[in-house]
């Protein structure tokens, strides 16, 4: 008798827990974003001058790569991140990019040591943007490439 009302907590909290579990997989299958890119990649003849920065960790999810990094922030936070591709190497298969991420300190004399991760969106650094497409990017500051696949959007079927 007095497991009853353990059981039923319990039996509460697995319902409560596989409702939100079977939203989340309904958005993943659903092809919704997760979380918003906070970077676009863009394409440049050469890289603009950047603070130092060391990266952590870089891992590519679809279309975006999360790049965790340290670097020396100004104390009012208005450091500018931006995201650039050189021109691709088409001579080989999968193309080359060369890639780097670009930090743009605020006048600020005060310094601190930060952490951050930003997600980039690489779509626009895709050779040709067709489902699939395949190109190396070779992330400056990082030890291994990153071999990226373009996932496109397919047109809706006719019914």
């Amino acid at each position: 008798m007095y497991n009853y009302p353990i059981f039923l907590v319990f039996s509460l909290v697995l319902l409560v827990s596989c409702a939100s579990n079977r939203n989340m997989n309904a958005e993943l299958l659903s092809g919704k974003k997760m979380e918003k890119a906070t970077l676009m990649g863009q394409i440049t003849e050469s890289f603009p001058a950047t603070s130092n920065y060391r990266i952590t960790d870089a891992s590519l999810d679809g279309n975006f790569l999360y790049l965790s990094f340290e670097y020396q922030a100004s104390c009012s936070g208005n450091d500018k991140f931006e995201f650039y591709g050189t021109l691709s190497d088409a001579s080989v298969y999968p193309p080359k990019r060369q890639v780097k991420l670009i930090i743009t300190p605020s006048d600020d004399a005060c310094k601190s040591l930060e952490y951050s991760t930003q997600i980039i969106n690489l779509s626009e650094l895709c050779y040709a943007k067709t489902p699939n497409d395949v190109i190396d990017l070779n992330l400056q500051g990082w030890k291994t490439k990153l071999t990226y696949h373009y996932i496109g959007t397919s047109a809706p079927r006719n019914k």
